[in-house]
């Protein structure tokens, strides 16, 4: 009994062993790579293998062939989002065949997104959380910050989260304090249009700003999007709520948006992202407004990264005693899943 039961482990095993091992991918110089394929994102393909402690990465630009029974969501430089099975055919042309039969195929260049339906939903996203600390005697200064994203891309859908904190203390001087979040979904359509809807907090003491709750809806497209850039405008209105220091009550006012993001990956370990929103009040008489950020990153081993942030704000109509500019240079350390 022993004995049958050490054959149907050693069995079991190798039948998950094999199992999981079925997916296999070529590339330059005919070099194979035989495992589990991950998702391609930003230029870049994953795949587990059993005889290695973490993930193979290989640039996306230099696969010619895959191999897979596994079932992709797809995305296109020209914005198309398909569905499907993979089979490579002729030279680096990717056959996808949905499950009620259509047959498509684009060259492996024009694609910019695969991912694996069946994954689980952190397959299907991203996550990273960092801190950084500054210390000086002098004063006893102290700045903390704190910063988290994640996000998810479905087929015709995606959302992205961000939350930052900072908080500076040092001797007679008022504590600097600045908070600000994001919640970005947006759904997709035909040649990479997509309808965007967001929900926006900031807090800081530089403006005597208590709270500004935008919530913001309008439409977007890609302009450029392949494995090494993505760049999209956007265009729609904001409902703006504010509460200052100075005043007792709220005041809300409607603003026209327009906004370009630029994100660029494919520079070797280092990845960069820069977004700017510009507010115009509609009833608030020549009052602008402008949002600006810019995120960089530099990968290490095993997901940890270091990163650098930029964040300005502007208002030209700020409160009593506020300023109209305030901006914050953030560096940190962290983690990041993706």
């Amino acid at each position: 009994m022993f004995r049958n039961l050490i054959l149907v482990v050693v069995f079991a095993t190798i039948s998950f062993s094999g199992f999981s091992q079925n997916d296999t991918i070529r590339f330059s110089k005919n070099q194979t790579l035989v495992g589990e394929l991950k998702k391609m994102d930003r230029g870049v393909f994953g795949i587990e293998t059993s005889y290695s402690d973490k993930d193979f990465s290989v640039e996306w630009k230099e696969v010619t062939y895959v191999s897979s029974k596994s079932y992709y969501l797809i995305s296109t430089k020209s914005g198309k989002r398909l569905d499907g099975y993979l089979k490579t055919i002729g030279d680096k042309q990717l056959q996808i065949t949905s499950l009620n039969g259509t047959v498509s195929s684009y060259p492996f260049d024009d694609i910019v997104y695969l991912n694996t339906i069946k994954d689980s939903f952190w397959d299907q996203g991203y996550a990273t959380v960092d801190v950084g600390l500054n210390l000086t005697k002098a004063n006893s200064y102290k700045q903390t910050s704190f910063n988290i994203t994640f996000g998810h891309v479905a087929k015709k859908w995606s959302s992205d989260f961000l939350f930052s904190s900072l908080k500076s203390t040092q001797e007679s001087a008022e504590d600097t304090k600045r908070n600000n979040g994001s919640l970005v979904l947006k759904l997709f359509f035909k040649r990479d249009w997509y309808l965007v809807g967001a929900l926006s907090t900031l807090s800081n003491t530089e403006q005597n700003l208590n709270l500004r709750l935008n919530s913001t809806i309008g439409m977007g497209k890609y302009l450029l999007h392949t494995n090494r850039t993505y760049w999209g405008v956007s265009l729609g209105t904001n409902s703006n709520r504010e509460e200052y220091v100075s005043d007792t009550e709220p005041s809300y006012s409607w603003e026209i948006v327009g906004g370009t993001e630029l994100n660029l990956f494919d520079i070797g370990d280092l990845s960069l992202l820069t977004k700017v929103d510009v507010y115009y009040g509609i009833d608030e008489g020549r009052r602008w407004r402008t949002d600006y950020n810019l995120n960089t990153k530099y990968d290490l081993p095993l997901n940890f990264y270091v990163n650098l942030n930029l964040s300005v704000n502007y208002d030209s109509r700020p409160s009593d005693g506020g300023s109209n500019t305030d901006y914050v240079i953030t560096t940190g350390f962290g983690w990041s899943l993706d």
